[in-house]
């Protein structure tokens, strides 16, 4: 049980999928950060935080700050955000989340869709991180549920109990 007044997200699996419960307010939060990556995603549009004294970031440099070097080398991590660039930067799966997010909770997400919201939610939580001043209630409400979405699925990846 959630104690009135605050915002909340919760999953549970069941049937084909996982049944998802949350306040108006964190439906609403999710949907906004979901916009902003879409936007990032299809118009470049770059979030207020991404400024260096008075002068926006070029969404480049966003972008390399949002999937960072992450191999032996600047040239092999090039290559491979290029091979990757379409599944990184798609927009399709943040759409389809949004589109989720609009319904009245509680919701079922359907199993092929969870990988939509994972994918999505590492990409809100990046495009903030990537900002110089990122808003930790964003880092924490993504990995919120990211969390509770595997929890539903996989119970013992956190408790270690059978399921």
């Amino acid at each position: 049980m959630m104690a009135e007044g605050h915002d909340y997200f919760d999953a549970v699996a069941a049937g084909d999928g996982v049944l998802v419960r949350m306040t108006e307010n964190a439906a609403t939060t999710l949907a906004h950060l979901v916009s902003q990556l879409v936007a990032f995603l299809e118009r470049e549009e770059t979030l207020p935080g991404h400024k260096r004294l008075l002068r926006a970031m070029k969404p480049e440099d966003v972008r390399r700050r949002m999937f960072p070097d992450a191999c032996g080398s600047r040239a092999a991590s090039d290559d491979f955000r290029a091979r990757f660039r379409e599944v990184l930067t798609d927009p399709a799966p943040a759409h389809r989340v949004a589109q989720r997010l609009q319904e009245p909770t509680p919701l079922l997400v359907p199993f092929d869709e969870l990988e939509d919201w994972h994918t999505t939610m590492a990409l809100v939580r990046a495009l903030h991180l990537a900002t110089r001043a990122p808003d930790q209630m964003v880092v924490v409400w993504t990995k919120v549920v990211q969390e509770h979405l595997i929890v539903a699925l996989e119970p013992k990846a956190v408790t270690g109990w059978p399921n």
